[in-house]
């Protein structure tokens, strides 16, 4: 049901004069009510998605730190392995 279906219902069902409300007022209060219950709906649709991509975020923070100290490590060992066997094969090569 939309909202102007939901007011139309309470205008058919509901005797505003009984209840001693003023008929414009009790439809603002309505919408209103509805209004804020979506906007809450809303909010909460939002702060979900700011937390999933903020956690998204954090993951691809983590994985750039890592590459960058644990890989850049790695990389250092490598290269300086890597000149050490070079400084070996030239003296054993200078030996000969």
């Amino acid at each position: 049901l939309g909202v102007l279906q939901i007011i139309e219902f309470l205008d058919n069902q509901l005797d505003f004069q009984f209840f001693n409300f003023n008929q414009d007022n009790f439809k603002m209060y309505l919408l209103s009510s509805i209004r804020r219950e979506m906007a809450d709906r809303h909010s909460v649709y939002y702060a979900t998605l700011f937390a999933l991509y903020s956690l998204k975020l954090h993951a691809a923070f983590i994985n750039v730190v890592d590459y960058i100290f644990f890989n850049a490590a790695f990389k250092k060992h490598q290269i300086a392995s890597s000149v050490q066997r070079h400084r070996q094969y030239v003296s054993l090569a200078s030996a000969e």
